[in-house]
């Protein structure tokens, strides 16, 4: 295992030439049936997924979708009403699947929506977190769970074959459509589904967790929430956040990244040695498994001063904490790092906008403390609720 601000430099260099990424996926790629995936390939083959996926992870897809993402989220609490407690994750988790499908796949997931985190995320702790034992993908749950959202990738991917991009710019779909009819080889069906539930496999626990942390963090931040409060009444008050002003909405940008500090929702990575590279002194031998803690940098006080406090002003231009070598790494390092992560950050902040310009929150109890639950990534408890205080007129 490599900690600290050194591990985190040599391991951005070293990725793609001395570091195998599949072997650790290798049970997941089983059970999806696969023998690649956009996280799992190395060399060419990583490279050349990569390329063909970068637009449609990209923050220019939502560029003209910010309204849609919000109406999303406002519908989704449409009918909290005062007094109410609401439980945070299990909300979060439906909002982002919904938007990850109707916005960045242009697929709603409609009947699916449920099927779709469960079938994910049993996948998860059999395969990658082995909380459970093999036996559980044979349940009759999760054997119907999984037949539903391979149905759902079909018609995924019929609907793009048929349909026109014309009307919208073309997404992620489309481009693994257009690289496949190039090459018949580029993928097989089943690596065709997968790539399809890409933004679902990479994003739905991640950027519901990021968002949940988020508004914990407001919650127990009264001084920030007030600043974060004033630009997004001041965005919705000019037509509602935009490309242009959302990039101008400093306070809210430094919550979302200090969260992401405070609360690493990829701590680490894992990898396999291809070939051998020098750490500290000491030669790292090939097919050693390997792990990298990427966020401990996060919590070094040479980084960032009382580092268990949560304070944006760390990311303001006078001092720019974050910009030390090896000291951020919220979305991986090097030639695997997060290619959704603008998208992801987008998505997050839209998110908590919409949330706090359609009522007032506090936490329930009020003196909650965050638990923290770990699968194969950290995420807060189901039982982290909040309480509706006042809705505001729209």
């Amino acid at each position: 295992m490599l900690n600290g601000p050194e591990a985190n430099i040599v391991w951005s260099q070293i990725a793609n030439d001395h570091l195998r990424m599949g072997d650790f996926r290798q049970q997941q790629n089983a059970e999806y049936g696969v023998g690649k995936t956009i996280v799992s390939s190395d060399g060419q083959d990583h490279s050349r997924l990569r390329k063909v996926l970068k637009h449609g992870y990209s923050r220019a897809v939502l560029d003209d979708r910010y309204p849609e993402v919000i109406a999303i989220t406002q519908r989704a609490a449409d009918d909290w009403q005062p007094g109410q407690s609401i439980a945070v994750m299990p909300f979060m988790a439906h909002v982002i699947t919904q938007q990850l499908g109707s916005v960045v796949l242009n697929y709603a997931p409609g009947d699916y929506l449920d099927k779709i985190p469960f079938f994910l995320r049993m996948v998860i702790l059999v395969t990658l977190a082995r909380r459970w034992p093999a036996s559980h993908l044979e349940m009759p749950s999760y054997r119907h769970a999984k037949a539903r959202v391979m149905e759902l990738t079909q018609k995924m991917l019929e609907a793009h074959r048929c349909g026109s991009s014309g009307q919208r710019q073309p997404d992620l779909i489309d481009d693994l459509l257009a690289a496949a009819a190039d090459d018949t080889d580029f993928l097989s069906d089943a690596e065709m589904q997968i790539a399809t539930l890409g933004p679902y496999i990479g994003g739905l626990d991640t950027v519901a967790s990021t968002c949940a942390f988020m508004l914990y963090a407001l919650m127990t931040h009264p001084e920030i929430l007030e600043r974060v409060n004033a630009e997004v009444d001041a965005a919705f008050a000019a037509g509602g956040p935009s490309p242009h002003t959302l990039k101008a909405m400093e306070s809210l940008h430094h919550t979302l990244l200090e969260t992401l500090r405070l609360y690493p929702v990829t701590p680490a990575l894992q990898g396999t040695v291809a070939q051998p590279f020098e750490f500290a002194g000491y030669r790292v031998e090939p097919e050693q498994p390997i792990s990298i803690c990427i966020a401990v940098p996060h919590f070094l006080p040479q980084f960032y001063p009382d580092p268990y406090t949560f304070d944006i002003d760390r990311y303001s231009k006078a001092r720019q904490e974050h910009r030390q070598p090896g000291a951020y790494a919220p979305y991986g390092l090097g030639s695997h790092s997060c290619l959704g992560a603008g998208q992801a950050e987008v998505l997050s902040m839209l998110t908590i906008a919409a949330l706090l310009r359609s009522m007032r929150l506090e936490l329930d109890p009020p003196d909650y403390t965050l638990g923290i639950t770990m699968t194969i990534l950290p995420a807060p408890s189901d039982k982290f609720c909040v309480r509706v205080v006042e809705r505001r007129p729209l």
